[in-house]
């Protein structure tokens, strides 16, 4: 599946990282993320907003990371296509 449940069944599974979603097989789903109450399982505590913006954070800094990523793979690529 796209996703799996965490093991106690409070949520899904999740890197406690950048709270990127696993799939079946463990693997990071690249670009599927969650905050809040699916990750109870993740974080134990994760019912208020307190809990909730420093899962937020993490989502926003993984994004913002994988958006240089690819401007820089994407910015190479280009540069060299025109070369």
């Amino acid at each position: 599946g796209i996703v799996s449940p965490d093991p106690l069944g409070f949520g899904l599974q999740a890197t406690r990282d950048d709270c990127t979603l696993l799939n079946a097989h463990g693997q990071p789903q690249a670009g599927l993320h969650a905050v809040g109450h699916p990750l109870r399982g993740v974080f134990w505590e994760s019912n208020a907003v307190a809990e909730h913006v420093p899962q937020a954070t993490k989502v926003a800094q993984s994004l913002l990371a994988q958006l240089a990523d690819d401007a820089t793979r994407y910015g190479t690529d280009q540069q060299q296509a025109a070369a």
